[in-house]
């Protein structure tokens, strides 16, 4: 799970996919970014401690796992069977990495940032300035 600086400030500036993420569910990391002086640690899994009852969502930046980020594609192949889906998807990203983008995606050394990237582009038509997602 990439927990860098850079993968937390891409998906902060994902703007579309921590919108998609109102509510964490259990296993979601998360990036507190709150003013709390209290608290040592930044990242977290959910479910947080009960004793933390009194967080608010604008508090947190959602770290997409790389399963989370292959399901928000999942759903472009709806006329395939569920098998069939994935060998899409994996052809797609196989292409995107690869072939099509191997110039843009170079840079990125983590799975986490090139779904992150590639999830982007096809749902958003987005890239990665190295500062912030614009279109293309």
């Amino acid at each position: 799970m990439d927990r860098t600086k850079e993968y937390i400030n891409m998906c902060e500036k994902a703007v579309e996919i921590q919108k998609s993420r109102e509510y964490f569910c259990d296993c979601d990391v998360v990036y507190y970014i709150g003013t709390d002086e209290e608290i040592n640690t930044k990242i977290f899994t959910f479910p947080l401690a009960e004793s933390w009852t009194d967080w608010k969502r604008e508090e947190f930046i959602w770290l997409p796992q790389q399963d989370q980020l292959q399901d928000m594609l999942i759903e472009h192949w709806e006329e395939a069977d569920c098998i069939n889906k994935y060998v899409v998807l994996s052809d797609e990203f196989y292409q995107f990495v690869f072939e099509k983008e191997s110039d843009y995606t170079l840079p990125f050394r983590t799975m986490e940032k090139l779904w992150l990237a590639f999830v982007m582009k096809e749902k958003y038509s987005k890239q990665w300035t190295g500062d912030n997602w614009e279109m293309v």
